[in-house]
């Protein structure tokens, strides 16, 4: 899996949009753009099942997590 966070790009913003779930939100956040190679979409679709709520794997869902948090960590702990 080569995912990627653009890290140059991570902003504060305020965000007017919808959800997956065509929920209306209106928030102030960390934008952080996360970067999934074409190479790898059809890899990750096919080890992900939305209607289980253990998929996709804990390899898969660790190291996405593990990229979001640290830039965002990273973020905040610049100031």
């Amino acid at each position: 899996m080569s995912i990627k966070i653009d890290y140059q790009q991570i902003e504060v913003s305020t965000i007017s949009s919808a959800d997956t779930d065509d929920a209306s939100f209106n928030e102030e956040c960390y934008v952080i753009p996360v970067i999934v190679p074409l190479s790898d979409a059809t890899s990750l679709l096919s080890a992900y099942n939305e209607a289980d709520a253990n998929s996709p794997s804990i390899e898969i869902s660790r190291a996405t997590a593990r990229l979001i948090l640290s830039a965002l960590k990273a973020k905040m702990d610049e100031g």
